[in-house]
């Protein structure tokens, strides 16, 4: 009879050492980043040279984060972020969009739903 009542008195200290030390409660998710701007050239791009723009935040972004070029209101294509490693406290990242060759104006890249200033191709 004593065999019995000691295991549900060791489990019960056992699920409240658990609950004390934070194992059953489980890790706070980590707050995801903050980006910080979208910079491209105002100047515009020449539709047949090289295309970059640069995102920064405030630590490393999750995998698949939301990449897209507009013009106007109207994504025209996704585009992929290259991470650049950490400057000055900043996580940079490169969005090389030389494969956009159509001319225009109005044209935008949104990250996480930042966008840069408009500019011209």
């Amino acid at each position: 009879m004593s065999r019995r009542r000691g295991k549900p008195a060791l489990a019960a200290a056992l699920i409240t050492a658990l609950a004390v030390c934070g194992i059953a409660t489980g890790a706070n998710p980590a707050s995801a980043a903050t980006i910080q701007t979208v910079a491209v050239s105002q100047a515009g791009y020449s539709a047949g040279g090289y295309k970059v723009a640069s995102v920064v935040a405030d630590g490393p972004l999750p995998a698949g984060t939301d990449c897209r070029i507009l013009q106007g209101e109207t994504s025209v294509t996704s585009c992929a972020l290259g991470d650049r490693g950490e400057t000055w406290g900043s996580r940079v990242y490169e969005v090389d969009f030389s494969t956009l060759t159509a001319v225009g104006d109005d044209y935008a890249i949104e990250v996480g739903g930042v966008r840069s200033p408009r500019f011209s191709v």
